[in-house]
C-alpha cells in the first residue's frame, strides 16, 4: 500500500512521489479512487492517468525497455497529490526470478539494429538499479546531504 497524503499548498512542487522509472519489468497499479498520478509523454509534457475503478493500471518498467532494445519504453511518472484528500494506490510489482537471463528478445534486434545492452541476469540487473539509488548499499559511500 502506498499512501500519498494531501499536498501543503505552502509548498511548491511538492511530489508525493518524483518522477522516476520502475526497475521491474511490469507494475500493477489499483488507485483508490483518488487521481494525483501523472505520466511523462514522449514530448515531455505531463498528463493526468486516468483512474478507472475496478481496473488495474499497467506500468512498463526497465526490464520491459532492456528486453525490447527500446522497442518497448519504460514508463516515467510521478505523484502529485492536488486532491485535498490522502491517496493511496497498491502497486504489485511482476518481475522474473533473479537467475533469469536477460538477453534481447529474438526479433527485436537485427544487421542495423544490435542489442543494446549486454546479457545478464536480473539480479545482477537489479542490484546495478537498486545500488546507486539507495547510498547504503554501497559501503563507505556518505549518505546524500540533506537541508531542512
Amino acid at each position: 500500500m502506498l499512501h500519498y497524503p494531501p499536498r501543503d499548498e505552502a509548498v511548491p512542487d511538492q511530489y508525493g512521489t518524483g518522477a522516476h522509472t520502475d526497475g521491474g519489468f511490469l507494475t500493477l497499479l489499483v488507485q483508490h479512487g483518488v487521481g494525483g498520478l501523472q505520466i511523462r509523454r514522449t514530448d515531455g509534457s505531463w498528463m493526468n492517468a486516468p483512474v478507472l475503478p475496478g481496473r488495474f493500471l499497467v506500468n512498463k518498467g526497465d526490464m520491459m525497455r532492456r528486453w525490447t532494445n527500446e522497442r518497448f519504453l519504460s514508463s516515467p511518472h510521478r505523484v502529485l497529490n492536488v486532491s485535498g484528500t490522502a491517496r493511496y494506490s497498491m502497486a504489485f510489482f511482476f518481475d522474473p526470478h533473479l537467475d533469469h537471463v536477460m538477453e534481447c528478445l529474438p526479433g527485436c534486434s537485427g544487421p542495423g539494429n544490435p542489442p543494446k545492452y549486454p546479457t545478464t541476469t536480473c539480479g545482477e540487473y537489479l542490484t546495478e538499479f537498486l545500488n546507486p539509488n539507495y547510498f547504503n548499499r554501497n559501503k563507505g559511500t556518505a549518505p546524500p546531504q540533506c537541508y531542512i
